[in-house]
């Protein structure tokens, strides 16, 4: 999507858009009571202890979202992914370049491509790619169905395609409903300024 053409839309026209579906909806703060996503907020940084958090099978995948959204984001890049990245090769000790999406738990996919979506949210066509994978593997999450359709938003230039990708997400009901209500009412209270470019009426549930 082109977020510079939208920052002028912004600033000149309708003040209701911020700048983009990835920098935008900082659900995270639904996660307030979980030590590691609070330290995710304050550092910026990943750590060892959260790589190891993103890879520990006893976490929900809604903490680890909301992990990497606390991380946030910077317009240069903020290495939080290839720090994961180091850390998985090491996991599997092998080298960082000949690491392969298959050998990885559903869940290392999904942090991996969340990862690289905030780390370089100008170009997230390789992240959607990791984190369709991610969906493939555990095609009954609704937060990883989520995170992948903010992450496809990011890349579209017409307004009117973006909340059709959010909305097929809720009315998905294959999908296990695992993230709290109040992460997805504060991704939705972004993503549905769309909905009036997609003439499709937004419902609350």
């Amino acid at each position: 999507m082109r977020w510079l053409a939208l920052f002028f839309f912004i600033a000149f026209g309708s003040a209701a858009l911020a700048d983009s579906p990835l920098t935008s909806t900082k659900f995270y703060a639904a996660y307030g009571d979980q030590p590691i996503v609070v330290l995710a907020e304050s550092t910026k940084v990943l750590d060892e202890a959260m790589a190891q958090y993103l890879s520990n099978p006893k976490n929900s995948i809604d903490c680890k979202a909301a992990l990497v959204n606390a991380l946030g984001w910077n317009a240069d890049g903020q290495g939080n992914c290839k720090a994961y990245r180091q850390f998985l090769a090491k996991r599997y000790k092998t080298k960082e370049d000949a690491l392969r999406l298959s050998e990885l738990t559903p869940d290392e996919v999904f942090a991996l491509g969340y990862l690289t979506a905030m780390d370089d949210y100008f170009h997230t066509e390789r992240a959607a790619n990791i984190l369709s994978r991610a969906a493939e593997r555990n095609p009954t999450s609704f937060t990883v169905a989520m995170i992948l359709a903010v992450t496809r938003a990011q890349d579209v230039d017409d307004w009117s395609e973006i909340w059709p990708l959010v909305d097929g997400v809720l009315k998905n009901q294959k999908l296990r409903f695992d993230m709290r209500p109040e992460a997805r009412d504060l991704i939705l209270e972004y993503m549905k300024l769309y909905q009036e470019y997609s003439g499709t009426p937004y419902l609350a549930g």
